[in-house]
């Protein structure tokens, strides 16, 4: 199974199984308006309800396509990170190079439609240290994302095409 589990909700993510070596596919983000969680392995994505903000009920897993932001579509890398903006609406994903903000609207059953971008893809517009970026998340509060890198590089990053750096990377803490 994609996700393992199958028990009752609960407030933690299900135990994940070991990971290969190499960079991370994959990622989670918390909707805390609709009590959606969000889930992929690289290659699809999963949209649950999340036991601490259930607002809605959703089917116990909602199953489909991710959006790659990479112009190599589903033949390109997998998502390696993402993050939600429940304000606007938007899912912020990364393949590591790319990013992109798309509508995080589970599409119906396959063949699913285009995705729709809130922000259109681009490449990263600055130096990665330890390329690929491994993760993203978004602050409300600077309205600006966050991204790692695979060596634990932290970068603050403008959520517009060409997606420049803001000041310098923070070095891992060790």
């Amino acid at each position: 199974p994609m996700f393992p589990g199958g028990g009752p909700l609960a407030n933690s993510y299900p135990h994940t199984p070991p990971m290969p070596a190499g960079p991370i596919l994959g990622a989670v983000t918390i909707d805390t308006m609709s009590g959606e969680t969000w889930y992929t392995d690289g290659f699809n994505l999963a949209v649950m309800n999340h036991n601490a903000y259930r607002v809605r009920t959703l089917p116990a897993i909602n199953l489909f396509p991710a959006p790659l932001p990479s112009p190599a579509g589903p033949a390109g890398p997998p998502l390696t990170g993402m993050a939600l903006d429940p304000v606007t609406n938007t899912l912020w994903v990364t393949d590591g190079t790319w990013i992109g903000g798309a509508l995080p609207v589970p599409p119906p059953p396959p063949p699913a439609p285009p995705v729709t971008w809130n922000v259109p893809p681009a490449p990263v517009g600055f130096q990665v240290m330890a390329p690929p970026l491994t993760g993203l998340e978004w602050d409300s509060l600077s309205n600006s994302l966050w991204a790692c890198d695979q060596a634990g590089f932290v970068y603050n990053i403008t959520p517009v095409p060409p997606y420049l750096q803001i000041g310098a990377a923070i070095p891992p803490m060790g």
